[in-house]
């Protein structure tokens, strides 16, 4: 759980889906300058280009001022002072949240992202980049199709796993998560989000979000409300 900072947290859908949650994060920002980090799609240095554009249109429509986005798509040998004078890292989603966490741990930019938010920094995760922030991440235990075998998360979320994309034909595997490893899950379905500060959530979009006990019981909480970790 963390004690300084911010985090965002997205349910994973379109612009117009995360568009309270993309008008918070940026109004949050003092100095405008992110790091954005898309590694979790696999993409060649063109493709990346691409989604550069994504989330420099995604985000400045929230911004009078211009936005000073950074992107790496390689995050070997990087340091804790290269994030130094950036508002936000953004961690951007993926096909393979599995890859994303091992990329993250063998380079150590897990340090780099405690160090960050110990400081005081935001840190965005959508879809992919969210699901990395809860405590297991095999929520989405089908995209492991290359044998990984580091499941354990970022642990930002306090006790709990994260599932973004969330309808309720997902309600059985998330039954089955629950009863094989013992974590709740927050359930995020794709038009909302989660603002934590320290054990605070707000719940920010357009649709309930779901709290899954270690009963299986559903909690329904809708937007604009609260709850602690």
């Amino acid at each position: 759980m963390i004690k300084k900072g911010k985090l965002f947290i997205s349910g994973g859908g379109k612009a117009e889906d995360s568009f309270l949650l993309d008008r918070e994060f940026v109004n949050s920002l003092k100095n405008k300058r992110i790091l954005y980090i898309p590694i979790g799609l696999e993409r060649d240095f063109i493709g990346y280009e691409g989604c550069y554009d994504w989330i420099n249109t995604t985000l400045s429509v929230h911004s009078n001022y211009p936005l000073n986005i950074t992107m790496w798509i390689d995050l070997s040998n990087k340091k804790t002072n290269n994030v130094q004078g950036f508002d936000a890292i953004y961690l951007g989603g993926g096909r393979n949240t599995y890859k994303f966490l091992q990329l993250i741990y063998d380079t150590k930019f897990y340090d780099i992202l405690i160090d960050f938010i110990d400081k005081g920094g935001f840190i965005y995760g959508g879809s992919a980049g969210a699901i990395i922030m809860g405590k297991n991440i095999a929520t989405v235990s089908e995209e492991n199709n290359n044998n990984y075998t580091c499941e354990k998360g970022l642990g930002f979320v306090g006790n709990y796993s994260l599932l973004c994309h969330y309808d309720s034909t997902q309600d059985e595997k998330i039954k089955k998560y629950i009863n094989s490893y013992k974590i709740p899950v927050i359930a995020l379905p794709e038009n909302s989000g989660l603002v934590i500060e320290e054990n605070n959530v707000l719940v920010l979009g357009y649709s309930k979000i779901i709290i899954f006990d270690l009963k299986v019981n559903k909690i329904f909480i809708k937007p604009n409300h609260t709850f602690i970790l």
